[in-house]
């Protein structure tokens, strides 16, 4: 996707400490914007993502034959090492300062969403956390740096993580999750910590196309554990309770095939686990706690509750008072329904009341429980002390009484909380994951700690936009954690707007102006330190896409254009806008989804949408032709315009079930299929690189074709993730790539001519004035004029500014060389 470049004139960050007197009050509201609504999002990746049909997002749109059949030899290399050109190289964020006022967590750092967290057993040091999409991520400096583990396996969908208790070596991993209906390839097992994964249960939990089964929980028996043959354990997902006998290696459906969102044993009784069955309006079987007395091979119903009270539901247990389960439950519209405890021993249920979790805040913005609990839910006991029971929703609470009344704790934490996770060596320890990454407490909930700072894990949409002349330059949208701008090589990366961040644009003629959106088109324009909602002339009734399309005219900054079901144009960068097509949207639910302008030529505009419906002007939107070809009736995700030919466009469609990459040499009359040998997948993304070649971003990483199509290779350096977007910068000759779960990739071509490293301020010499420069870079402040901060400030040459490049600096400045860096080279 192309879109338009420019500069910015600071990071947030520093608009925040220095110069936060100044912001608008659509600035201030724009900080303040919550994510749009779970549902919806689901509802809307379904649609694009969706295998045949099948009501969810199968393993990447394909059999798991197939999708090892795709990844070729790729996997072998990812092991090899990054060079500097010619491989995709992650450039970030390795955790962002995000933007969205109350619900993020300023001054702290936020990553992608954590659905899966788990303690080692012994070592206090060592952690895991599952991401939503970028895989199994492990620390062993207790969260002050993480190591991916999974880029190389069938799916970095995470849905649970369960350590052995005797042998830690031993993990399990769940693939799937069930928050946006991604499901997985089954379950990953390690017997090295992590070092390397073996694939089990594909036949069980991902046998066909549109049939993958995404887990909740697995719960492992410590009375078998230490095994890798004989473990037993009980695993919750959609589509019913799972038992493997053999550590993982064959697994058994032992309940209905309906959907239990939670399992956990006895605390001292091993031969009983504990499941709940999720409500759902219509079903036959009534939500309610489940037990077994064998290991989970048979099960019995203890308690039930009304279809129409419940929906999603978790539990808890505690050695401290192991007879009893506690359950949370949420309404069908998600909003908190109780809490109950099952007390075992007597056979009874009782309802706790749970004052204040539900009571408004003083600020109502900052919202309370809220209304997503089939998204966000989370419940766990104390070990030692029963009466310490923690609950979340949007927010998280604590009692200190046995559930009779909460207080919100981790009020300065992001929101929508999912997994919890409480030390059974040190109660006061406590890991949590919610949409903002992981974040953990030592002190029972009174203060937490980010762990999110090299967690490479952000969920992009498509709308990328990257500067014109610093290769390390993005602005881009993310799920919940809104739009974030980098410069300078800072992994660290600072926020600009709230919600579910979508498209942007920068204007290339003036520096201080850019663009970005959150759902369903909200769009604020930013010059300098002043934020404008710019929707006016907008019908606010018509239909949008989720992450609605708006583009920047590539010759002409000052116009762009947004799809609703018609296109429309503003002339005066957003003041006001214009209707200037009929419905292109193909009618019934669907929504323009892919906009393109001619880098050479305005008149000629190209509008995809969402039911695969193509129309292109060539006359500046006086007439609107259709294509004379059959293209596919799925939905138009990208398009790419040949800077060198007018006539040349190829489009990406989304979905799985046919070709997904045409291209059009005649203007767009006539298109011709060239998705030669690629994957059967959601193709999000395509881009023109130079030399006319031709790149595409799917479910699988970036493709290349050097022969307009005829043959595809896929690209080294990526691990297996969704690509959203490709924007190629002939300016800088990088090729940078939005993914849904690992951050931003670049691929460099060519290569530049050297720079003097450390010497930021281009005087020819390396001292104390460039490192002054380096840390006002990484403290976000404003650098001066014509300061080209990256690659110069990069003294060790891995490609990124860090603390340790300063240092570097300072220490050949003063005559002190160090060992492997860069510094006062020409590189």
């Amino acid at each position: 996707m192309r879109r338009a470049v420019g500069v910015w004139s600071r990071p947030l960050l520093a608009a925040l400490l220095l110069a936060a007197p100044l912001l608008s009050p659509r600035a201030l509201a724009a900080q303040e914007e919550r994510e749009g609504n779970p549902e919806e999002r689901r509802r809307a990746l379904i649609a694009l993502w969706d295998a045949q049909g099948g009501g969810a997002v199968a393993m990447n749109g394909m059999s798991f034959s197939v999708w090892l059949a795709a990844q070729g030899n790729a996997r072998a290399a990812l092991a090899v090492p990054v060079p500097t050109r010619g491989r995709w190289m992650s450039v970030g964020p390795v955790g962002f300062y995000g933007n969205n006022g109350l619900y993020g967590s300023l001054p702290q750092l936020d990553a992608g969403r954590v659905p899966a967290v788990a303690f080692h057993p012994t070592d206090r040091n060592t952690l895991y956390v599952g991401t939503a999409a970028g895989g199994v991520w492990k620390s062993t400096n207790e969260g002050a740096s993480w190591v991916p583990l999974t880029d190389g396996q069938c799916s970095l969908v995470t849905g649970a993580i369960t350590v052995d208790p005797v042998n830690p070596n031993i993990v399990y991993v769940g693939t799937g999750e069930f928050y946006e209906s991604t499901a997985g390839c089954g379950v990953l097992r390690s017997t090295d910590g992590g070092a390397t994964w073996t694939t089990f249960g594909t036949n069980t939990f991902a046998p066909t196309l549109a049939s993958g089964i995404p887990f909740y929980h697995i719960a492992l028996d410590y009375a078998t554990a230490g095994s890798t043959t004989s473990t037993v354990l009980v695993a919750a997902t959609n589509r019913g309770v799972h038992r493997s006998a053999n550590s993982g290696q064959t697994w058994t459906l032992t309940t209905p095939a309906l959907t239990f969102s939670d399992v956990a044993q006895h605390p001292t009784n091993p031969n009983v686990f504990w499941a709940i069955r999720q409500g759902v309006t219509g079903s036959a079987t009534p939500p309610g706690l489940w037990r077994s007395t064998d290991k989970g091979q048979t099960w019995t119903t203890v308690t039930t509750f009304l279809a129409d009270s419940v929906g999603r539901m978790e539990l808890a247990v505690s050695a401290a008072q192991p007879q009893s389960v506690w359950i949370v439950g949420a309404r069908q519209d998600g909003t908190f329904s109780g809490l109950w405890r099952w007390d075992d021993s007597t056979a009874t249920r009782m309802a706790l009341p749970a004052t204040g979790v539900t009571a408004v805040p003083a600020v109502p913005s900052r919202l309370s429980f809220g209304d997503q609990g089939w998204y966000n839910l989370m419940l766990a006991v104390d070990p030692v002390d029963p009466a310490v029971i923690y609950l979340g929703g949007v927010r998280a609470y604590r009692s200190a009484n046995g559930g009779q009344t909460f207080t919100e704790f981790a009020p300065t934490v992001h929101v929508d909380w999912h997994v919890i996770e409480v030390d059974p060596r040190d109660p006061k320890r406590i890991l949590v994951g919610n949409d903002g990454g992981a974040f953990l407490t030592r002190d029972g909930g009174v203060s937490f700690q980010s762990l999110n700072r090299g967690l490479v894990t952000s969920l992009h949409y498509p709308g990328l936009s990257v500067h014109p002349t610093d290769a390390t330059g993005v602005l881009t949208g993310m799920q919940d954690n809104g739009t974030i701008l980098a410069r300078n090589g800072i992994l660290q990366w600072s926020g600009v707007g709230g919600g579910d961040g979508a498209y942007t644009a920068i204007n290339p003629d003036a520096p201080d102006t850019y663009y970005y959106s959150s759902q369903n088109g909200s769009m604020v324009r930013v010059t300098g330190l002043t934020a404008r909602g710019i929707t006016n002339g907008i019908d606010a009734n018509e239909r949008r896409a989720f992450i609605a399309p708006f583009v920047l005219d590539p010759t002409r900054p000052s116009r762009l254009y947004f799809g609703g079901t018609r296109l429309y144009r503003t002339l005066n960068e957003g003041t006001n806008w214009t209707a200037i097509s009929p419905d292109l949207s193909g009618g019934g639910s669907s929504t323009i989804s892919a906009i393109a302008v001619a880098p050479g030529d305005s008149n000629v505009v190209f509008v995809g949408a969402s039911s695969g419906n193509i129309r292109y002007t060539r006359d500046y939107g006086v007439t609107w032709l259709s294509p004379v070809s059959n293209l596919p009736t799925r939905p138009v995700t990208d398009f790419a315009m040949d800077p060198a030919d007018p006539l040349r466009t190829v489009v990406t469609f989304g979905a799985a079930g046919g070709p997904h990459v045409f291209i059009t040499k005649d203007g767009g009359a006539t298109w011709s299929d060239i998705t030669a040998q690629l994957p059967d997948v959601t193709t999000q993304a395509v881009a023109f690189g130079p030399g006319g070649r031709l790149f595409v971003g799917n479910m699988l990483g970036v493709y290349e074709s050097t022969n307009d199509g005829q043959s595809w290779t896929r690209n080294d350096g990526m691990p297996f993730i969704r690509v959203t977007d490709l924007v190629y910068n002939a300016r800088t000759n990088r090729l940078v790539a939005a993914t849904y779960g690992r951050g931003i990739w670049a691929f460099d071509f060519g290569t530049d001519a050297p720079v003097l490293r450390g010497d930021v301020n281009n005087d020819g010499v390396v001292n104390a004035a460039d490192v002054l420069l380096i840390q006002q870079a990484l403290t976000g402040a404003q650098m001066p004029a014509g300061t080209q901060l990256f690659p110069a400030a990069d003294a060790n040459c891995d490609g990124k500014l860090e603390v340790l490049d300063a240092l570097l600096v300072l220490r050949f400045s003063v005559g002190d060389t160090a060992a492997g860096a860069c510094v006062g080279t020409r590189r």
